[in-house]
Parts: structure tokens; sequence; C-alpha cells
């Protein structure tokens, strides 16, 4: 190759996977010295290595075949799938490497071992791991783990979890609506909240002006704590009741519930059991598709499998019977859920004491609500409730069920008492997916005998008018393959007065024409206050137009409607930037009555997502009218490091600093960038859970080289947690070394250089190469092996160009350095 060809090539492949060398500490030289045999001698055969052979603290020369003892990064496989990159330390056993790897370490890659085996390295083999291999070539290692000891690798420990940071920190939203430009609506929002340790407090406040009448109100104020070992949320204060039984309602009090936020999916999801019976020995085989996920060895008589493999992604599942002779027995187990049922042996609960608000109760009584779900054997659940207040009594009892291919079925009855009126609630749901048709069928239907109050009811002291009476609701949907999708959906409302009696239909088809999204709507409604049915149809149809520059996309809109209105609608919307962090719709909209008037509407918006918030307009207008918008939403993060002006903080966050570097890309968040002091806020992470928190690294500028790209966290609920990324800012430039008698420095030479508190290292190639990074200014770079040290300086004229050059040094020794 040319040189300026090996050079790009280098620069290349040097900027693409230069971050994971450096998370741990490990020069970019050593991926340099796997490249650059290939870049200065093409083709001639010359030693070169990996540069991640290199263990960390490694300061000799190489000159041995047999890897030396150390720490490696490697990719860690458990039963050949890839569990994670990890530091291992290895050392020498006999004529190979060989892992240590604790009992701590084990258990987080989810290998159990019932001995008491502390020691620093574990005794594997007395464990039962049955192999372990290193694969040097490429820094795999391989653990060959009996299914026994597996145990789920996604579950997290208290000792993982991150309350995060100390914080006060605000949101806010602003919106302002001018009307004709005189009417004027103003809205403010804004929520002070401080984060201490577990603890977090949180508050609401608004601000109203329509014109010149203003109002001033709070929303909520309440104290929050998790409690992750015992997988309960508390909450004091204003908040919203939470149940799978109950409506929700405001109220002042106190909650302790079930966080299930707190478990896996697999520790919570309800998942089917396989039962059978076995007339001797017999090979038990279930397979979801062609994927096995229980293959075991069951005696003669009933067995039982609870289905926890995490393979299993719901639907129908093949059982497969073998006995001693050969004989094979086949059925299939279809399964269904509704969000009620839970997995078999987990309670979930809910309890709350307090006062309801004046919303739902006229003079704030006090109450007390308790609900339990527990996930029992044979594909059940069993849930009940209980309400009362002042005067008030409700139970309730229920059970969701899976009957195979029948789909999951739910009911529910309720029993109210309040003052002289008492009634119940009966309800039914059913919920099938037939995937052998790629269709689904839900419904839902509901019978209150009339007296039956609700517990918001007793603020109208049960009032009995406009009461329901039976609801009833069904949703079909097939899946058409590549001719589309389509749904229909019933709902029929009656009333105990028929007051407000009510059916609609809609039935709703979608396909794809070439690059065109289309949806076809046709829906009926009946209202009992209306002799006339409202017949409507509409067809929408989107054409995206280009994905090179932005996203652009064209829609067009039509409704009819038997009452003689029509409606049109076309324009053109899109987004510009990579992340769609500026987005842009123009509309023009059509509306003809049946009196012969007609209304031509314009519509002109655009957002734009900052580092420090997200700010709107738009503008709409007709012959007859006009009408402003203009919105800002974002945040402000007192911390012990500064202030950091971001974007609105969701329940669970991020602030992430880049050493006072700005304009760096962080997650897939419209406008999350490092803003002038190097802080980002990432909005939302899920509580409980592994979170990544990944940076963009083509936005990179050259002089700027991050140890890592991508750290894990897992916050608590409420949490703001930092992550830091250790930045270098600098040029690279690449030296050719020479001793002051024309040598080299030897091959694993250890250079560093001091700037302040960051200490840039590099490794000397078998040619006297070294390649540096982050270099800025000048300095002096020092150079060891084997107790010998040279060194020479280097200034801003050797590092000023932007392009990865070879600059030639002589590096002398000292006179009491010795030969």
């Amino acid at each position: 190759m040319m040189l300026a060809q090996k050079q790009n090539f280098m620069n290349q492949f040097y900027k693409k996977y230069h971050y994971s060398i450096q998370k741990y500490q490990i020069t970019d030289l050593l991926f340099f010295l796997f490249l650059y045999p290939f870049s200065t001698s093409y083709g001639n055969e010359q030693f070169s290595f990996d540069s991640r052979f290199l263990p960390s603290g490694y300061n000799y020369s190489l000159n041995s075949n047999l890897p030396p003892e150390g720490e490696y990064l490697v990719d860690i496989y458990i039963n050949k799938i890839k569990k994670e990159s990890a530091i291992i330390p290895f050392y020498i056993k006999g004529n190979k490497l060989v892992p240590c790897l604790s009992k701590e370490k084990l258990s987080s890659l989810g290998i159990n071992i019932n001995n008491n085996d502390n020691a620093e390295c574990a005794e594997t083999s007395k464990a039962g791991i049955s192999n372990i291999s290193f694969e040097f070539s490429s820094l795999r290692l391989f653990i060959a783990v009996p299914k026994n000891l597996l145990s789920e690798i996604d579950k997290i420990s208290s000792k993982d979890i991150d309350n995060g940071i100390h914080a006060l920190f605000f949101n806010y939203q602003v919106n302002t609506r001018l009307a004709n430009n005189k009417n004027r609506y103003d809205y403010i929002s804004v929520s002070p909240n401080i984060n201490y340790f577990s603890w977090r407090l949180r508050n609401r406040f608004e601000f109203n002006q329509n014109n010149d009448k203003k109002t001033w109100e709070r929303n909520y104020t309440y104290l929050e704590k998790s409690f992750y070992d015992k997988k309960l949320n508390l909450i004091v204060g204003e908040s919203y009741t939470s149940s799978n039984v109950y409506n929700n309602y405001s109220f002042t009090g106190i909650s302790v519930s079930t966080d299930t936020d707190m478990y896996t999916p697999s520790e919570i999801d309800y998942t089917p059991e396989i039962h059978g019976v076995a007339d001797s020995d017999s090979q038990i085989i279930v397979r979801q598709g062609n994927t096995i996920i229980i293959n075991e060895s069951v005696p003669a008589g009933p067995f039982s499998f609870p289905i926890t493999n995490l393979m299993y992604t719901g639907g129908q599942l093949n059982v497969e019977i073998t006995d001693i002779y050969g004989n094979k027995k086949q059925y299939t187990v279809s399964n269904s859920s509704l969000p009620v049922m839970r997995k078999a042996g987990l309670m979930v609960y809910n309890f709350i004491s307090g006062k309801l608000t004046k919303k739902n109760s006229e003079d704030g009584d006090f109450f007390a609500q308790g609900d339990i779900n527990y996930g029992t054997h044979y594909n059940s659940t069993l849930f009940g409730g209980y309400q009362f207040s002042k005067n008030y009594f409700n139970l309730s009892t229920g059970i969701g069920t899976d009957l195979g291919f029948s789909g999951a079925w739910l009911l529910n009855v309720s029993r109210s008492n309040f003052k002289d009126k008492n009634g119940y609630n009966i309800n039914l749901q059913q919920n099938t997916q037939l995937r052998p048709f790629n269709a689904g069928v839900n419904f839902d239907y509901i019978y209150r005998k009339k007296g039956y109050v609700e517990l918001s009811g007793i603020g109208w002291h049960g009032n009995l008018y406009n009461q329901l009476k039976n609801s009833f609701s069904l949703s079909l949907s097939k899946s058409l393959d590549k001719y589309g999708n389509f749904s229909l959906d019933y709902n029929k409302i009656k009333y105990w007065d028929n007051a407000y009696d009510s059916n609609s239909m809609s039935i709703r088809y979608f396909f794809k024409f070439m690059r065109a999204m289309i949806t076809t709507n046709y829906s009926l409604n009946k209202y009992q206050s209306y002799e006339k049915k409202d017949k409507r149809f509409s067809i929408n149809i989107s054409l995206p137009l280009t994905k090179d520059y932005g996203h652009i996309s064209s829609n067009y809109s039509f409704s009819n409607a038997n009452t003689g209105t029509a409606t049109s609608s076309v324009g053109v919307n899109g987004s510009f930037f990579n992340d769609a962090r500026l987005n842009w719709n123009i509309q023009q909209n059509r509306t003809t009555r049946n009196n012969g008037y007609t209304d031509n509407t314009s519509y002109i918006a655009t957002s734009y997502a900052s580092p420090y918030g997200v700010f709107t307009g738009s503008y709409s207008g007709s012959n007859k009218y006009s009408s402003q918008f203009y919105s800002a939403l974002g945040g402000i993060v007192l911390h012990s490091d500064g202030v950091a002006f971001t974007q609105k903080a969701g329940d669970t966050s991020a602030l992430v600093r880049i050493d006072n570097i700005s304009d760096i890309k962080i997650g897939n968040t419209p406008g999350v960038y490092t803003g002038y002091n190097g802080f980002a806020l990432i909005p939302h992470l899920q509580p409980f859970k592994k979170n990544t928190i990944l940076i963009n690294d083509k936005g990179i500028p050259d002089d700027i080289a991050l140890a890592n790209i991508k750290k894990q966290v897992i916050p608590s609920r409420g949490a703001i947690v930092k992550v830091k990324f250790d930045a270098k800012k600098g040029n690279n430039i690449l030296f050719k070394l020479t001793t002051k008698d024309g040598k080299t420095p030897p091959l694993g030479a250890i250079a560093h250089e001091k700037n302040g508190k960051q200490i840039n290292t590099g490794i000397v190639d078998d040619d006297g190469m070294l390649y540096m990074s982050g270099l800025s200014g000048a300095g002096i770079i020092n150079v060891t092996w084997n107790g010998k040290v040279c060194s020479f300086p280097f200034s801003e004229k050797d590092i000023s160009s932007k392009q990865l050059s070879v600059v030639n040094k002589q590096c002398n020794r000292p006179e009491n350095s010795g030969d």
C-alpha cells in the first residue's frame, strides 16, 4: 500500500476500536502494534500480536511464546452464549494460562456454587463446572456449566443498586397561547425535587392565567423510598392509588406496595406450567417452534415443569414424552395471559391508608384500601381487595386463569355498601392469542346492579343517577402478513336511566403499497341523546420522501361523515440531524359542511431539542382566526459538582459528565449532548434494571480520546445516577524512537507523560514506534524497560498536525541510569 493509504487505513481502524482498549488503561499503542506491521511491511512475515494480549501492569519486553500472567480483557461465554466482557486475572498452571474466578464472580455470571469455597480463585472442578477453556488468539473464555448450576443471570442484588447522587433539581414547563392576537393563556408548571440517599421528595406547582384570571395551586407533595430486598415501595404524602382491582384515586396518606419493577420479567410475568404423566422413566422435551426450552428426564408418574427459561417468549408449546421403549406421546399447550396474572408462588400487594382528596370525597373522608394478587399453580392467579371509608365498604374477589386454546379468562365480583344502598359488580374478561392464525380476540363484560357505588361516588352521596348498568367491548385483530393488518372494535354501554346509552363500532385496515403506508377506517356511532347515527369513513396515506438528509414524509388524509361534513388535509413533515432533534410540520386543512360553508386552515409547527431543553412553536390561521403557541420544557440540576441545565428529568435519570467537553452525543434521546460544562442528562432510565449509557462515537472530535464509550448502571426508583467518562483532550502522534547509540528501545518498553492529573501512556513496538494520544502543549515523555530509562521532549510544533504523522525523536538516557 502507498504510505498515505496505510496511514488512512490505520486512522480509520484506530478510531473505530480504540475506546475499549483505553477503558482498561491499556495504551492506544497496543492497538496500533497489531495494525502497524500490516501497514508498514504488508506481505512480510513479521512478529505481531493483538494489543489486548498484554495484561495490565505488564512492563517488560516480550520474549516468550507463553502468555504472561496478569489481567486480561476477555469475552466470557457460558455454554457458548456470550454473557459479558470483563477483566479476569489469569495465572499459569502447568503449561497453560487459566482464569482466576472467585465465587462472587461466578455468581455474577449466573453460576451457583453451593460450597464454602471463599478462596480468591475458586476450585471450579470441585464445584461441578465441567470445562473451562481459554482461546488466547481471540481472548475468549468458554465456561461449560451444567444446567443445575445455572441461575437467572439477569437477577440483580441490592448491592448492585445505585441510589444516585444527592441533588436538588427542578423541572419546568412554560406554555403561552395567543388567539387572534388578543386572548392570551399562560401556563407554568414547576417541580422542585430533592434526592437524598434513597429518599425522594417530589412536588409540583401550577400557575394558570387566562386573560386577567390567575390561579396558583399545588398538585402534590410526597416522600418516597424503595426497599429493594423487600421488593416494596413506600409513599407518604399526596399521591394516587395503584391497584389491579380498583380504579385509581388521588389521596393524602401512606402507601406500601409491591414494586413490580424490582422483579425481572421471568420472576413476575405469568408463564404456564407443563403437567403430564410418564408411564415409565421418560425424556421430556418442550419446544417453542424449533427451540428446545426444556429437556429433562423424569421417573414414572406425574411430572410438572414451570416455564422459567428466558428463551420462552409466549405462545404455543409442543410437549414430547419418550419412554424407555422409544414410544412417543405428543401434545400441545397453548397459553394466554391477562395483566392481573402472576408467576406461580408470587404475591403482589398494595395497602393504602389516608384521606381522599376533596374531588373524590366532599369532606376528605378517611379511607383504607388493600389488594393482593397471588399466582397459584395450575396456571391461575387469585386476587381480591377491600375498601372502606365513612359509611362505605367494598369487598372484591376474583380469579384469572389460563385455559389453553380458549385463552385467559378473568372473573371478578365486587360488592359495595354505602349508607342504605348496596349492590354488586361482575366483570368477565377474556384474552386469546390465536398464534397459528396470527389473530387475537379480547372481550370485556361488566354488569352492575343498581345500588352499587364506587369509592369515587361517595363524594356525590351515592347519587344513582346516570349509573352504569352494563358494558360490553369486543376487539378482534388479524395479521394478513404482507397484505397488512385488520382489526375490529365494538363497544356497547347501557345505563339504568338510559340517558347516555351508546353503541360504537370501528373497522380498520392497514397495508403498504410500494413505499406508501395506508390506513382506512370505518366507524359507526349511536348515542341515546341523538336520533341519527354517526357514520364516518376515513383514509390516511403517508409516503416517505427521503431518508438521506433528515427524514421527510408527505401525508394526506380524508374523512367524510353522513352528517355532510368532509375534511381533508395535506402536508409534509420531517426532521433534521441524525438524532431528529429538529422537527417541523406544515399542513393545509379544508373542511366543508352540508350548509356549503368551507373553512381553510394553515398550520406550521417546529420543535427543537437542545441539551438545555425542548422548545416548540406553532402557528395556525384561517380567514377568521389565528393562533400562536410557544413552549419551553427543561430542567435544572444542582449537585456537588455544580449546576447543569438540562432537558426535563424523568422519574429516573442519569447525569453524564465528560470532563468539560461539550457537544458530545449521549444515547438516542434527541438533543441530548454534553453542555458547556460537560454535563448531559439522559432523562429516562428503567429503575432496578440494567441500563446502558452509550456515547455516540461518530461525533467525537479527533483531538479527544475517551477511555470508554459504554457504561452500565442499575438505578433505584427516582435516582439521578452520575456517570463519568474519562476523556483526554489532545492530539495523537506516532514517534519513531532511537537511542543515542542508534538502537531502539525494546518491544514492550513503557512510555508515560504526565500533564497535570492526566497521565498518558504508550508501549514501544519492535521497530521503536511509539503511539501516544491526548498530547497537548509541550512536555517530556519518559520510556522505561528492565530498570532502564530514557526521555525525550515534544513541542506544540510536533503535535500541531491534525493528521496522524510520524515524528523522529532521540530518546536520551540520563547519565545515572546505567547501561
